[in-house]
């Protein structure tokens, strides 16, 4: 079961700053891959040995919140889980309820212009919202939040042929920055891995496993897309979840707390 449940995680993907963080707008005096670097979250699972290893990719989008793959977020729950009720949970694909499920993810803590510096440290999160349709899942940050660069999100998706960016963790190399193009847009794709819905993005760059969850940018450096799996029949052609279910996922979960701290006050 682990090897398989690996095996999907590997072929489904995981894909700007002072220290008067957090800042959302781009900055011309820092290079675009080190901002996206600081903006970039790496998830991480433990081996059983006191190991960590990257498995996934997400974004911070505010100071206490960042998105990821719903798939992500479903894996760390499974792990979360007893053995014997893994498989279980496992079947349950993208109807899991991932809501509570811990997190642990890093940064870059040292928060340096340097592209080959690693996520160094492991801190606790947990799954506020997830949207298991569209393969997306908002993650919050438990007790201290690390100083970090949100992700300016766009009003606008890019065109077909616009240059886009990518930051993430293929194959568990942290911090990999690739650049390609919008290759088309798709309303559904027929696909093996997981059972997801568009509209996507169809993206043009070299991405594999641990890229998932990462984010995909515009040329001038805003959120356009949240990286959810590869295409197994083309080279080099990715699949992204487009603005829309993003922008519903984060609006959705903020109406729901102005909710929750009105009927509290009200409560008292």
């Amino acid at each position: 079961m682990f090897a398989r449940l690996f095996f999907i995680f590997l072929l489904t993907l995981s894909v700007s700053c002072s220290r008067s963080l957090p800042k959302t707008y781009i900055s011309r005096d820092i290079p675009v891959p080190i901002q996206l670097k600081q903006q970039t979250v790496a998830l991480l699972a433990e081996n059983g040995k006191n190991e960590w290893h990257t498995y996934c990719a997400g974004v911070w989008v505010s100071p206490r919140l960042f998105l990821t793959a719903y798939h992500c977020a479903a894996f760390a729950k499974i792990m979360s889980m007893p053995e014997l009720d893994r498989e279980k949970a496992e079947e349950q694909g993208n109807k899991l309820d991932v809501v509570g499920a811990p997190i642990s993810y890093g940064i870059d803590t040292s928060f340096s212009g340097e592209l080959y510096a690693s996520a160094s440290e492991h801190f606790p999160a947990i799954v506020v919202a997830a949207d298991g349709q569209h393969d997306l899942a908002l993650i919050q940050v438990e007790g201290w939040a690390p100083d970090h660069r949100s992700a300016p999100i766009a009003t606008i998706d890019p065109e077909v042929g616009d240059e886009i960016c990518i930051m993430g963790h293929p194959s568990s190399v942290q911090y990999t920055f690739a650049r390609g193009y919008v290759s088309a847009y798709r309303k559904d794709i027929s696909q093996d891995q997981v059972d997801i819905h568009g509209p996507f993005i169809q993206i043009n760059v070299g991405i594999s496993g641990g890229n998932s969850g990462g984010g995909v940018f515009n040329s001038q450096g805003e959120l356009v897309g949240i990286i959810s799996f590869m295409s197994g029949r083309m080279v080099s052609q990715g699949f992204a979840i487009s603005l829309p279910p993003i922008q519903d996922t984060i609006n959705h979960y903020g109406a729901s707390q102005k909710q929750a701290s009105r009927t509290n006050s009200s409560a008292h």
